[in-house]
């Protein structure tokens, strides 16, 4: 009947409809016992939330850390509970703005021995070995696992813009050089 086929084509539209999530993340105001210098990286977050609400991003779609709430530990939880969230045509936008640094590469996997890194809040500046050998970093091996979920579930038809305003972020989603 035609009832039956107006209500298919509402819910049809729900379906079809893409969402917009973004996860912006930024540590400007580092401690000081971790070594590293402060930055202006919260007011790139600061904007982009603007820009992004402009871009019809809803408030409640957006997860925003700033500095203490930016730990490696709760970025990895973000980036669980956004893949959790996103589907098939969906729109997603991540953003890091911080510290970023370079360690040796472990697995061997990029061309010039190094791994990049996104220098999360509680990721000290200095190596020490058997003390702290960068396991706090969020290197670009893991950043490229967390990214890949996302655009898997996102499918063909959706969105993954991952921008990062960090030293070294060139190759910063990448391995195999």
């Amino acid at each position: 009947t035609v009832s039956t086929l107006l209500l298919f084509f509402i819910l049809s539209i729900g379906i079809i409809k893409a969402e917009k999530y973004a996860l912006l993340v930024g540590v400007g105001d580092y401690p000081e016992s971790k070594g590293w210098p402060d930055l202006a990286s919260v007011n790139d977050i600061v904007h982009l939330k603007e820009v992004l609400k402009i871009h019809n991003f809803a408030q409640q779609n957006m997860t925003i850390m700033i500095n203490a709430e930016a730990t490696k530990d709760n970025i990895i939880k973000a980036f669980d509970r956004l893949t959790s969230k996103v589907k098939l045509g969906d729109i997603v936008m991540i953003h890091f703005s911080g510290h970023g640094q370079q360690i040796r590469d472990f697995n061997k996997d990029e061309a010039d021995g190094y791994d990049e890194a996104f220098v999360p809040y509680d990721s000290p500046k200095y190596y020490k070995e058997d003390e702290y050998e960068g396991g706090k970093l969020l290197i670009d091996d893991e950043i490229n696992k967390l990214t890949y979920r996302i655009r898997k579930k996102l499918g063909a038809t959706g969105q993954l813009i991952l921008t990062m305003d960090s030293c070294h972020s060139g190759s910063g989603n990448r391995a195999l050089g």
